[in-house]
């Protein structure tokens, strides 16, 4: 049985997403408003001006969080290891360790569609929080055949030495839901996002959709991804995947943890009421007021010119 599912069914996921949706909703809340104001979307202003008078877009959020990107080097990044002793042998480890925490990092990008460490360099200035989620590519580290011969070894550990299995993938903060005041290693967590239809029947080929959806392969639909690790209620814990309301796959978690890593910008505070909305403090929701304030003024200073300039019959 699960810790928090109790029948581990498709719509017990969804149910649990629904939940999550309340208790992460102040601060999604906000980091939607952020990205309005990034984004140059002021579109609740058009009900408040008179037809044909354009709206100002300021560009100051937008120039607020490319500055601090701009700032925050992560194109090079440098290990850091503690010294294991004085004598040349120590020293040859700790450089021999340093290089291979440049060729993981260098693998983290490489495997990833975008790099995660430029993204949460975005992503904590803007929605206040940054999510990854780890992986094991079983394609990129190949397992020996029973009974193989001395060369196929040597081929098989050559494949290996030029392969690195392990992924992390960027996640964007309003699509995870950790457990409520959990610090890693997680609990449990679930993430919902947007898959083509295509995506999902090559992912989870025992998807009961897979070979009758009628839809394109193009089509997004909805996904979602529950992952609990060991407890004391549940041996190696629960991987639950839910495609379009349909269970596509239901499995032991074959990493023993939940491969989730959560942190919230830093510019918080955990309040006594445990609002995720305290935590998850971006660079520009003190300054939303402002920034709108903006808008509307150079708004009406706009409308004033033109009308002044080209007045109308």
């Amino acid at each position: 049985m699960s810790v928090i599912l109790l029948e581990h069914t498709a719509a017990e996921v969804m149910g649990l997403w629904g939940r999550m949706k309340t208790y992460y909703g102040g601060a999604w809340a906000k980091m939607l408003a952020a990205a309005d104001l990034y984004n140059h979307d002021f579109s609740n202003l058009e009900n408040t001006v008179p037809e044909g008078v354009d709206i100002h877009s300021p560009s100051t959020a937008s120039s607020v969080i490319d500055v601090f990107r701009d700032n925050v080097r992560v194109d090079v990044l440098v290990p850091s290891r503690d010294d294991w002793g004085i004598t040349k042998k120590a020293r040859e480890a700790k450089a021999l360790l340093l290089r291979l925490d440049n060729y993981i990092i260098k693998q983290f990008r490489n495997q990833s569609p975008v790099d995660p460490f430029a993204q949460a360099a975005f992503d904590m200035p803007l929605r206040g929080a940054g999510a990854w989620r780890l992986g094991y590519d079983k394609a990129r580290w190949p397992e020996a055949a029973p009974n193989h011969t001395e060369e196929e070894h040597e081929r098989f550990r050559a494949e290996r030495a030029m392969s690195f299995p392990i992924t992390v993938i960027p996640i964007d903060p309003l699509s995870i839901a950790p457990a409520p005041g959990g610090a890693w290693p997680l609990p449990w967590c679930i993430e919902y996002r947007k898959l083509s239809v295509d995506e999902v029947r090559h992912t989870y080929p025992d998807w009961p959709l897979s070979k009758t959806y009628e839809g394109g392969g193009a089509t997004p639909i909805g996904v979602y991804e529950f992952w609990e690790a060991p407890s004391t209620s549940t041996t190696n814990g629960l991987h639950i995947v839910v495609a379009d309301g349909l269970e596509a796959l239901h499995e032991v978690n074959p990493f023993g943890v939940v491969p989730y890593v959560f942190e919230y910008s830093g510019w918080g505070r955990l309040n006594y009421d445990n609002d995720p909305a305290t935590l998850a403090v971006n660079l520009l929701e003190k300054a939303e007021s402002e920034i709108r304030a903006e808008a509307r003024l150079k708004t009406a200073m706009d409308a004033a010119w033109q009308f002044t300039v080209f007045p109308r019959l």
